[in-house]
């Protein structure tokens, strides 16, 4: 096998695995605002406002 073969063999594997992943991690996050109700929500630290 040359390089290019297995630089190909690993791109077709790992390509879908990282769609998959960030469509996993989508989900994850419609599913929690979906289920965590809003007044139990905690706001990233980013976004809190004192005022």
């Amino acid at each position: 096998m040359d390089i290019r073969h297995k630089i190909g063999l690993i791109l077709r594997g790992a390509i879908p695995a990282a769609v998959l992943a960030l469509l996993a991690q989508g989900g994850f996050e419609l599913a929690e605002r979906w289920i965590v109700p809003e007044g139990l929500r905690i706001e990233p630290a980013g976004k809190i406002w004192f005022g």
